[in-house]
């Protein structure tokens, strides 16, 4: 559920990033602020979706085995910032940022899983497909949101029908005993539908 947490959290974040720093610094910082913080935003996303992962590396004293990815994505993240940093600037730094922590997870699904199988009964496969479930539903969602921005819609309702939907994929992304304990706390389904 990490991943459904990350980015119920982040997609408001996410679509709302230009009005948010319009009410917090005013409409030109706005302008150039907001692209670097939707970057980071999706970069944390990415980065955080392995941290259940982690946690079980720690639980079962397995982490020693996995120094390689660390190492790998602090590399690329102080080389990417860099080089990209130097060539766009600012933006550059954020996706920097985005690259490294693509690296993180593409290292604990590559070589970290297959190294700690015997004390997480993980597999590579199980591991990614994990973390793409809850993902591939937001991220969609939020790259045909920054199309429809590119091409000038950019209405209130959009963003907010946007969110709307964010929550409704994940309560369908939820077993259904879940979904329909949290419909029931919200008042739409009675007490007696619960199974």
């Amino acid at each position: 559920y990490a991943g459904l947490i990350l980015w119920l959290t982040g997609l408001p974040l996410i679509i709302f990033a230009p009005q948010l720093f319009q009410i917090w610094m005013g409409g030109e910082y706005a302008h150039y602020a907001s692209p670097i913080l939707i970057i980071l935003v999706f970069a944390n996303i990415v980065r955080m979706i392995s941290a259940p992962y982690a946690f079980l590396l720690i639980a079962t004293g397995e982490q020693q085995k996995t120094i390689l990815t660390p190492i790998l994505e602090a590399c690329s993240n102080l080389l990417f910032s860099i080089l990209l940093g130097w060539q766009f600037g600012a933006i550059g730094v954020a996706f920097g940022t985005l690259i490294g922590a693509f690296v993180a997870v593409s290292g604990h699904v590559i070589y970290n899983a297959s190294r700690t199988f015997d004390k997480i009964s993980i597999t590579p496969r199980a591991l990614f497909l994990a973390w793409i479930k809850p993902s591939y539903y937001f991220f969609i969602l939020s790259m045909l949101f920054i199309g429809l921005q590119a091409i000038g819609f950019s209405s209130i309702w959009i963003k907010i029908g946007f969110c709307l939907t964010g929550v409704i994929s994940m309560i369908m992304l939820l077993h259904k005993n879940e979904r329909d304990f949290i419909l029931h706390k919200i008042g739409i389904l009675k007490p007696t539908t619960i199974v």
